[in-house]
């Protein structure tokens, strides 16, 4: 017995790979990663996961910091250790998509 195979993306799928991708790798992922992590979040929204990845994130800075936990808004404030995971998919209170521009 053979497993079905994955039905192909949607015209609205496909593009919000393509963003996906573009974003991960101006946010420094190599293009291969990108696509690859990218893909993974394809899966992630059809089986409905509400964890999300630091790197989606509109509150991740340039140098990876997060602005939230830096101007004392996330709930981690306490950790000086704080660290952003950018493809480690998580529950984050202060997470919001980073909308294309």
């Amino acid at each position: 017995m053979s497993l079905p195979s994955p039905s192909p993306l949607s015209a609205h799928q496909l593009n919000r790979l393509q963003l996906r991708v573009a974003l991960f790798e101006r946010r420094g992922l190599h293009p291969e990663r990108a696509e690859a992590f990218a893909a993974s979040l394809t899966a992630r929204d059809a089986e409905r996961d509400d964890r999300r990845a630091c790197i989606e994130c509109k509150h991740r800075q340039k140098d990876a910091g997060c602005h939230m936990h830096r101007a004392k808004l996330h709930p981690d404030v306490l950790s000086k250790d704080f660290l952003t995971m950018p493809t480690v998919l998580q529950r984050c209170p202060v997470f919001e998509f980073q909308v294309p521009k």
